[in-house]
């Protein structure tokens, strides 16, 4: 079974609800947090690194190739699953605006992706979101400490994933079947867009609130994944671009 980072799935369902203090806009005091827009269109992966998953052993593949339309991110699937994790972080209150084009060939389509069994997508788009050692809220610092001793990492304070769900996605958003702190987003959905570019624009902190009811942190980052090890299919798909920009009210006032 994949489980993003493996401690997400074991540990964060015992850490949460974490409350989050509210946020203040402004400039982020973190030097290591990207305050200028990531226009990412893969040309290149120097950018990205790869994840894999303990005990899967055979792995998604990500290749910049050539379409008519130019460069794209293939994203491969073969009862396989691995991830691309973005190398840098960015502060979603100053960069909410999360936009990207993609289209699939194929995708998995036997299960229910609210199931485990069923938790198989042929593209997805994740914000992660920094857990923050020095504001751990009121309960599991522990346990995050114990993750980072035997993973090396902390695991994420939460995720949203914006997905290309099949048509037994009987919703828009919904919790991932291993933890609540990681809410699945229907942005298309089935066959019918099969072979065709779909663009889609979002607000973070807008998505954020309306999946956990509180405010996220503010340090994220991005990653994308293409899997099929649970429903032993295959899936092919492309990504063209993912920008993460100011929002329109922003760039209004510049």
């Amino acid at each position: 079974m994949k489980l993003y980072f493996l401690v997400l799935t074991l540990l964060v369902p015992l850490l949460f609800p974490l409350k989050t203090k509210a946020q203040t806009i402004g400039k982020n005091p973190d030097p290591t947090v990207m305050v200028s827009p990531i226009l990412e269109d893969f040309h290149t992966l120097e950018n990205w690194e790869t994840l894999l998953f303990p005990k899967i052993p055979r792995h998604s593949t990500y290749e910049i190739v050539d379409l008519p339309e130019g460069k794209a991110l293939e994203l491969r699937s073969d009862h396989s699953a691995s991830a691309k994790v973005y190398r840098k972080s960015f502060d979603p209150y100053l960069l909410p605006r999360l936009s990207w084009r993609w289209k699939i060939y194929d995708f998995p389509h036997r299960k229910d992706p609210q199931r485990k069994e069923g938790d198989d997508y042929p593209v997805r788009i994740y914000v992660l979101f920094t857990y923050d050692p020095a504001n751990p809220g009121s309960a599991g610092r522990f346990k995050y400490e114990l993750a980072k001793l035997l993973y090396g990492i902390y695991p994420p304070h939460s995720s949203l994933n914006f997905v290309w769900a099949n048509h037994r996605a009987p919703r828009d958003r919904y919790p991932n079947p291993y933890t609540d702190r990681a809410i699945m987003i229907v942005r298309d959905r089935g066959q019918e867009a099969v072979g065709q570019w779909r663009e889609h624009e979002i607000d973070i902190i807008e998505e954020y609130r309306k999946s956990f009811g509180e405010d996220p942190p503010r340090k994220a980052t991005l990653a994308v994944m293409a899997d099929t090890d649970n429903t032993a299919t295959r899936s092919l798909a492309w990504i063209d671009y993912i920008h993460v920009e100011p929002s329109s009210k922003d760039l209004l006032k510049d």
